[in-house]
């Protein structure tokens, strides 16, 4: 899929990188725990982006779009609670 550049047949994409965890669906991307920006001391407790707009990642718009961030919360929050109870 990455290499031949087709869509992925799945709505929403997880990962885990660190003590981050971090969802992309179409163009959104919501990282917990991230630390996007290194020249910050702190990182951002939940930090989403809009990719189209901001492919950079430097503006966190979870104020913007409070609804987009709270179901992208619980899907990725619900997501690592199901890996960590089938390990």
């Amino acid at each position: 899929m990455i290499t031949k550049g087709e869509k992925t047949p799945h709505k929403q994409i997880f990962w885990e990188y660190g003590s981050q965890l971090a969802v992309r669906e179409g163009k959104w991307k919501l990282v917990l725990g991230g630390k996007l920006d290194f020249d910050r001391l702190q990182p951002d407790d939940i930090h989403l982006s809009d990719l189209e707009v901001d492919p950079g990642e430097r503006v966190n718009v979870k104020d913007d779009f409070p609804e987009i961030a709270s179901r992208l919360e619980h899907d990725v929050r619900t997501w690592y609670e199901q890996l960590m109870a089938e390990a």
